[in-house]
C-alpha cells in the first residue's frame, strides 16, 4: 500500500495523470533502494533523523490550522461525535450499521497506521539495548499514542474545522486542501512532503521486518547463504509493491479496492499474533511485576 498511497497523493496534490503518478512511484522505489541497499543500519539512521523532525513540524502546523479556525473547533468536535454515533442513514433492522462501520473502518485504519497488534514493531524494539524489556515496551505504547492520538487526531480535526470534509473526496487531498486554506499553496505541498516522509520510512521500515524474518528462517544456513539471501531480498523487496500500485493506477482501480486488500492483510497477522500474545501473557505479567518492583517502587 505504501507505493499506491503515495501515487494517489501525488496525483491529488499536483493534479497529474495516472501515468505521471506511476512514474513518480517508480522514482520513489529507486530512492528506496538508496536506503535499503545500506541495510538495517542505514534504514535506522534515516528514520531517526527524518521522523522526529517531520512529526514535530506536522503537529505544529496542524495546531496553526486550529488557531486560525479556533471558533470552529467546538462545532468540529460536535460533528465528529454526531456522525460517529448517530446512525443517520440506518433503516429498520440495520439501525446500528453506521456506528458499526465507523468503528470497523476506524480500527482498521488505526491499526494500519500504528501496527498495534501486528507483532511487527517488536522486531525492531527487540534490538534495543535497555535495562529492562518493559521499558522498551512502554516506548512501543508511546509510539501508538503519538501516531494515533496525536498525529491522526490533528489530521482529522484539520479536515473538519476547515470544512473540507464536506467535499466528500477523501484521502490525502482533503488534508492538503485544509492546510492550503491556512498556509496557501505551500500548505498543500508541505502535506505531500510530510506524507512522503511518513510513507518512505514505513516502506523502508518494513524492509527491516522482512530481513529479520528471513534471517530467522535461514539462521542455520551458512553465513554465505544468509548473506546471499539478504542481498536478493534487498533487490527484490521494492518491486511487488510498485508493480501492484502501477497496475492499479493504470487500470483505474478505485482506491476502495486497495483499502479492502489492506484491511485483509491487516487482519490476518493480528489473529495469528493474538495466539502468541495469549501464550506469552504469563511472561508479560511476570516482567511487568518485576519492572514495577525494581524501578517504580524506588524512592
Amino acid at each position: 500500500m505504501s507505493n499506491y498511497t503515495l501515487q494517489e497523493s501525488f496525483k491529488a496534490t499536483f493534479n497529474t495523470s495516472n501515468t505521471a503518478a506511476v512514474i513518480f512511484g517508480f522514482l520513489f522505489m529507486i530512492l528506496g533502494y538508496a536506503v535499503i541497499l545500506g541495510g538495517i543500519p542505514r534504514v535506522g539512521r534515516f528514520a531517526e533523523i527524518a521522523l522526529p523532525v517531520m512529526s514535530i513540524a506536522y503537529i505544529l502546523l496542524g495546531l496553526g490550522v486550529f488557531v486560525i479556525n479556533i471558533i470552529e473547533l467546538p462545532n468540529a468536535i460536535l460533528q465528529i461525535f454526531k456522525y460517529a454515533f448517530t446512525p443517520h442513514a440506518a433503516v429498520g433492522g440495520f439501525a446500528g450499521v453506521t456506528i458499526m462501520k465507523a468503528v470497523q473502518v476506524g480500527v482498521a485504519r488505526g491499526v494500519y497506521s500504528n501496527e498495534a497488534g501486528w507483532g511487527s514493531s517488536p522486531m525492531v524494539h527487540a534490538t534495543a539495548k535497555v535495562d529492562h524489556p518493559v521499558r522498551q515496551g512502554l516506548w512501543g505504547a508511546f509510539e501508538v499514542f503519538l501516531d494515533t492520538i496525536i498525529i491522526c487526531t490533528v489530521t482529522g480535526l484539520c479536515v473538519v474545522v476547515t470544512g473540507v470534509w464536506q467535499s466528500g473526496t477523501g484521502g490525502a487531498g482533503e488534508v492538503g486542501r485544509a492546510f492550503e486554506m491556512v498556509y496557501g499553496p505551500a500548505g498543500r505541498y508541505f502535506v505531500f512532503i510530510a506524507l512522503f516522509i511518513f510513507i518512505f520510512t514505513t516502506f523502508t521500515g518494513w524492509y527491516t521486518y522482512y530481513e529479520t524474518l528471513l534471517i530467522h528462517v535461514i539462521k542455520n544456513k551458512s553465513p554465505e547463504t544468509v548473506d546471499r539471501a539478504v542481498k536478493i531480498l534487498r533487490l527484490v523487496d521494492p518491486w511487488p509493491g510498485f508493480l501492484l500500485a502501477a497496475w492499479g493506477m493504470l487500470a483505474g482501480i478505485v482506491p476502495t479496492i486497495f483499502w479492502i486488500l489492506a484491511d485483509l492483510t491487516t487482519g490476518v497477522p493480528i489473529y495469528a499474533n493474538l495466539v502468541a500474545l495469549i501464550a506469552l501473557s504469563p511472561v508479560f505479567f511476570k516482567l511487568v511485576k518485576e519492572f514495577e518492583s525494581q524501578y517504580l517502587s524506588k524512592g
